[in-house]
């Protein structure tokens, strides 16, 4: 049996959409994709947009990639890709249906990734594929004036999401009924009073692995907190911490861990402790926004892990209290630098003897 070809069309762009080369590489193209058709096509990576009528009627691709800085006028009628599963979008812009008329041509598609791209004098993007299930969604590489002031997802089969970028005025339909993992990155607008997630955030509460990676993230959760579902199939989650003087993160962190009763990995990506812009620990050494910690006592989690641990006083101590508080707690995973070690790493393994905990430092 014959090797399955691959076929990577790449152009440098001049002037917008129109390729360097004359129509003579068109030609070739043509040629290449005549010769082809009674074999499997595998992958089309960065296509000529006058190639898209061709490629959007090929019954063999799997894995198509289109960018960067083409721009769709329209979908072709008969448009239909009965064997793709792999579809990536990178600064592609869109001005009108054709995105939504273009998912509705792939019956079998399962990966869907969008980065930065426009959607000029469009009000909703509604993603609606009853196949999908990955989906990652980024609009930071876009002007926040060309994204779509409200965001849809019928994806019923969707397990896994990474959403990074501006968040939505609102949410008409969130169906995220199988999501198991979700990754989110997101802020607000313009003023806080621009957006509503409650559909989105009410649509997570099956998750079972949750990343906040942002602080925008846990400022703007914090901002819905009377409206957070009960996240009973929660298992792991990640919440982003700054060096800079913040209490975003911490005072986000006592209702999260409220709202996941089954909550057993904690990790915490960044310092557990405030810097100011000297560099300089703030007083007290424990933050008082977690309220003595007493919402420790109740929380399940069996392993702390623990993302850029500088090693201060200030940090050491907050360790000492999440050991002290947390009664299920068996494992704490250090991510540290060098210094981290020959400066507390000592102190801290003694700590963690104590409480009988296992230990393990990663450097770097």
């Amino acid at each position: 049996m014959s090797p399955t070809p691959n076929l990577h069309l790449r152009f440098v762009e001049v002037d917008f959409w129109k390729p360097k080369s004359d129509m003579s590489f068109i030609d070739f193209v043509d040629r290449v994709l005549a010769v082809s058709s009674d074999s499997t096509i595998r992958k089309s990576d960065r296509v000529l947009n006058q190639l898209i009528s061709i490629i959007f009627t090929c019954k063999t691709i799997v894995k198509l990639k289109l960018g960067s800085l083409v721009k769709f006028a329209m979908v072709p009628e008969n448009a239909y890709l009965p064997s793709l599963k792999t579809l990536f979008f990178f600064r592609v812009r869109f001005s009108g249906c054709e995105f939504e008329a273009l998912l509705s041509a792939c019956p079998v598609l399962e990966e869907l990734t969008l980065l930065g791209c426009p959607w000029y004098a469009r009000q909703c993007l509604t993603i609606s594929c009853t196949t999908l299930e990955r989906l990652t969604l980024s609009c930071k590489g876009a002007i926040a004036y060309s994204l779509p002031w409200s965001f849809s997802f019928d994806t019923p089969r969707l397990a896994y999401l990474n959403y990074h970028g501006y968040i939505g005025d609102e949410y008409p339909i969130v169906n995220l009924h199988s999501l198991v993992e979700a990754k989110l990155s997101l802020e607000y607008r313009g003023s806080p009073n621009e957006g509503n997630p409650m559909n989105l955030i009410e649509g997570l509460r099956n998750v079972e692995v949750l990343d906040l990676s942002s602080l925008g993230t846990s400022k703007l959760l914090s901002s819905f907190a009377e409206l957070i579902p009960l996240f009973g199939k929660l298992s792991r989650v990640s919440i982003a911490t700054e060096f800079q003087h913040s209490c975003t993160s911490w005072k986000f962190l006592p209702l999260l861990l409220k709202k996941s009763p089954n909550l057993k990995t904690l990790v915490i990506k960044g310092p557990l402790h405030f810097y100011d812009e000297y560099g300089e620990e703030f007083e007290p050494i424990i933050c008082e926004c977690l309220s003595e910690y007493s919402f420790l006592s109740s929380c399940h989690v069996k392993i702390l892990e623990i993302i850029d641990y500088g090693g201060t006083k200030g940090e050491l101590g907050q360790m000492k209290k999440f050991l002290e508080k947390l009664p299920y707690l068996e494992l704490v995973n250090v991510h540290a630098s060098a210094k981290a070690k020959l400066t507390f790493g000592t102190d801290l393994q003694v700590l963690l003897r104590a409480c009988n905990i296992q230990l393990n430092f990663f450097f770097f």
